[in-house]
């Protein structure tokens, strides 16, 4: 965690105390309030982000100053998320790849 983040984001609930309450977390993910439901209510009863959902919501963390977790998209570690840490592929070596 640097000097600029606050707190650390495992839940959903936290995240929307982070953005100020579930009627900004939605506006900032260009997300609509419905009477009867929402995404974000959906997001709840999963326990997790869906994954179109996570650059956004992880980006949008970030620049408030919190620290997102793996546990709010619903893994363990960020290797287990597809393209992030050890799933980065190296680019080809050799001939071919000039």
């Amino acid at each position: 965690m640097n000097a600029k983040t606050s707190k650390r984001v495992r839940t959903i609930e936290e995240a929307e105390a982070v953005y100020g309450g579930l009627k900004k977390l939605a506006s900032a993910n260009k997300m609509s309030i419905a009477k009867n439901g929402n995404a974000i209510s959906n997001w709840k009863a999963r326990g997790e982000v869906p994954p179109g959902r996570h650059l956004g919501l992880y980006i949008g963390l970030l620049v408030r100053g919190a620290e997102p977790t793996p546990r709010l998209f619903g893994v363990d570690k960020w290797s287990e998320i597809p393209g992030v840490g050890v799933d980065v592929r190296k680019p080809p070596r050799g001939p071919a790849a000039r």
